[in-house]
């Protein structure tokens, strides 16, 4: 969804220190989007890369109240969207 790819692109151009789980939390997605979208839950995570010490892992989950498949129970919950992306120091 470009929402949470234009999300991406906002959190990641964040300041090395400033990308945080906590400075991310503050990203919300536009009221237009949000107005569209059944009962969204959008949680962006930052953490560092365990392979990697100058890496960072970047999370962003979209998840949705109501899922229209019909294999899903009525009102279960519906992960729209994840994107990570892994971000160096040295890039």
């Amino acid at each position: 969804m470009l929402e949470v790819d234009n999300l991406m692109e906002r959190v990641t151009a964040l300041g090395w220190d400033q990308l945080t789980t906590e400075q991310a939390a503050q990203f919300q997605l536009t009221t237009t989007i949000a107005s569209q979208l059944p009962d969204p839950l959008l949680a962006i995570t930052v953490e560092p890369d365990a392979e990697d010490a100058q890496a960072k892992i970047v999370r962003i989950n979209l998840t949705l109240g109501l899922c229209p498949e019909p294999s899903r129970p009525a009102g279960a919950a519906c992960d729209l969207g994840l994107s990570a992306e892994k971000l160096s120091t040295e890039c």
